[in-house]
C-alpha cells in the first residue's frame, strides 16, 4: 500500500515542481543516493590523488595522460558488454560486487603504497581495472534507479543523482589537497577504499532478495519477496528473448547487435552518447593541463593572492572617473606624456646634470624610445627624449660602472646602455629636484671612474 500511495503521489502531476520530498521517502533511494555520493567521492579523490603522485615521481606529463587513457579507454570497449550483462543478473547484487571488488582493488594498493613497495605498473593496473569497473558500475546504477521509481519521477530520480555525483566529486576536491599533503597517496586509496565499502553496504540495505531484470514482473521466482518490486513498466521486452534453444553466447551477441542497431535508429540517442562522451573526455583531459600547469614554476607568479586583488580593485575603481584617471594614476599620466614635455625637461636637466656629472661623463641631449613592456605591449614603444651620459674614461667597463654607481644611489637611477653610452630616459622623471640632489652622490665613486684600468684584449 506504501509503494501504491507514493506512486499515485509523484504522478499525480508530472508537470508540477519536482518534489524531492516524495522521491526520498520512496523506500530504499536513500541508500542508493547516499551510495552514489561516497561512491563518487572515493572516485574523485583517487583519481586526482594518482595524478598528482604520478606527476612528483614521474615528472612527466606523458605519463599522467596515461592515467587519463586507462580510464577512459574501458568506457570505450566494456559497455556493449556490461550492458548485457547488466539485463542478466540483479543490478543491486552487481552494484554490491562492483564495489566491494574496487574496494579490494584500492585497498591492497593502499597497503603497498603504505609500505612503500608500490611501483608504477602495479599503480597503472589499479587504475586499468578501476575504469573497468567504472564503466559497468555507472550503467549498472543508471538501470537500477529505473527499479526504484515509478516512470513518472524518473526526472526527478536522474536529477537527483546527478546532484550526488557532482556532490561527490566537488566534495573530493574540495579536500583531496588537504588529505594528499598529510597522508600521501596510501591515505587518499585508504579512503577510496572505504567509500567503496560503504557504497556496497548501501546497496545491501536498499532492499531484499534476488531480481534478475528479465524476471522482475513474473511471479513464479522462488527467492524472497522484495521490499521494492520493479513496476511492470520497468521491464525491458524489447531486450527479453524467449528462445530457450539459443544458447547463453548467442543471446549476448544478439543482445549486442540489437543494441547496435538500436543506436542506429535513434540517431537523437546516439549524437546525445557522442556529447556527452566528448564532454567527460574533455574534461578528464583537463587533468594533464592542469597537471603540467602546476609543475610550472610560474604558477606561483601568476597566482593572485589577497593584496594584488586589493590593488587590482583599487586601480580598477580609478577609471570610475576618467577626468581625474592621469592625476591618480602615474602610469597612465607617464605613458600620455608629450615628446615635447619632455624634451623640455631635457633642455632644463642639461647643464645642471652636466655640471653634476663634470669630468666623470659628458652629456647631451638624444631622441630615444620608451618601451612599454608587460603582458599587453611587450614590444610597444612611445617617442621620448633623454639624456646620454657618455663616460669621460673610454674603453673597459667604464659604462657599466657608471651604470651601477648610478643604481647604487638611494634612490636608484636606472638606464640603458646603447653605443658606448648611458641613455636615461626622462619620460617617467618628475621630480627634477631629487634626481640633481641625486647626481652629487656621484662624486664618491669619481675614484673608480678615474682609477680603473680598462681591460685589454688578450689578442
Amino acid at each position: 500500500m506504501e509503494r501504491e500511495w507514493l506512486d499515485f503521489e509523484m504522478a499525480s502531476d508530472p508537470t508540477s515542481t519536482l518534489d524531492w520530498k516524495a522521491l526520498f521517502r520512496v523506500p530504499g533511494f536513500p541508500f542508493f543516493f547516499f551510495a552514489m555520493f561516497v561512491s563518487l567521492f572515493g572516485t574523485g579523490m583517487n583519481f586526482a590523488g594518482v595524478t598528482w603522485f604520478v606527476l612528483g615521481a614521474t615528472h612527466s606529463t606523458v605519463k599522467v595522460s596515461l592515467i587519463v587513457i586507462l580510464v577512459t579507454l574501458p568506457g570505450l570497449v566494456v559497455p556493449p558488454f556490461g550492458g548485457v550483462l547488466i539485463d542478466r543478473v540483479d543490478r543491486r547484487y552487481l552494484g554490491i560486487i562492483l564495489d566491494a571488488t574496487r574496494a579490494v582493488i584500492v585497498l591492497g594498493t593502499a597497503a603497498l603504497a603504505y609500505v612503500g613497495r608500490l611501483a608504477m605498473w602495479e599503480l597503472y593496473s589499479m587504475v586499468f581495472l578501476l575504469g573497468i569497473g567504472f564503466a559497468v558500475y555507472w550503467s549498472t546504477t543508471n538501470a537500477l534507479v529505473q527499479e526504484l521509481v515509478p516512470k513518472e519521477q524518473l526526472l526527478t530520480a536522474n536529477a537527483t543523482v546527478l546532484i550526488a555525483v557532482q556532490g561527490g566529486m566537488t566534495a573530493a576536491g574540495a579536500l583531496v589537497g588537504f588529505m594528499y599533503e598529510r597522508a600521501g597517496l596510501a591515505g587518499i586509496l585508504g579512503i577510496d577504499g572505504t567509500t567503496y565499502l560503504i557504497s556496497a553496504i548501501c546497496l545491501f540495505l536498499l532492499r531484499d532478495g534476488y531480481y534478475a531484470p528479465h524476471e522482475a514482473h513474473n511471479t513464479r521466482l522462488t527467492s524472497a519477496s522484495p521490499t521494492i518490486e520493479a513496476p511492470p513498466e520497468m521491464s525491458e521486452p524489447s531486450l527479453m528473448r524467449t528462445e530457450e534453444s539459443m544458447s547463453p553466447e548467442s543471446n549476448v551477441f544478439a543482445d549486442i547487435v540489437e543494441g547496435l542497431k538500436y543506436l542506429r535508429e535513434q540517431p537523437r540517442v546516439l549524437a546525445l552518447g557522442i556529447t556527452y562522451s566528448c564532454m567527460m573526455a574533455g574534461v578528464i583531459s583537463a587533468n594533464i593541463l592542469v597537471a603540467a600547469l602546476a609543475k610550472n614554476p610560474l604558477k606561483r607568479a601568476l597566482r593572485l593572492d589577497k593584496i594584488r586583488l586589493a590593488a587590482l580593485e583599487a586601480v580598477l575603481r580609478l577609471y570610475a572617473d576618467p577626468d581625474r584617471l592621469a592625476q591618480r594614476l602615474p602610469a597612465v599620466r607617464l605613458l600620455a606624456r608629450p615628446r615635447d614635455e619632455i624634451a623640455t625637461l631635457a633642455q632644463r636637466l642639461l647643464q645642471a646634470t652636466t655640471a653634476a656629472l663634470d669630468g666623470v661623463a659628458s652629456v647631451e641631449i638624444v631622441e630615444t624610445s620608451s618601451q612599454i613592456g608587460s603582458g599587453a605591449l611587450p614590444v610597444s614603444l612611445l617617442p621620448s627624449a633623454g639624456l646620454a651620459l657618455a663616460p669621460t674614461r673610454r674603453g673597459g667597463n667604464a659604462v657599466e660602472a657608471l651604470a651601477q654607481a648610478l643604481r647604487s644611489l638611494p634612490i636608484p637611477v636606472i638606464g640603458h646602455i646603447d653605443s658606448d653610452r648611458l641613455i636615461l630616459d626622462l619620460r617617467c622623471l618628475e621630480d627634477e629636484a631629487a634626481f640633481l640632489t641625486q647626481l652629487n652622490g656621484l662624486q664618491s665613486h669619481r675614484a673608480s671612474f678615474e682609477t680603473r684600468p680598462a681591460r685589454r684584449s688578450s689578442g
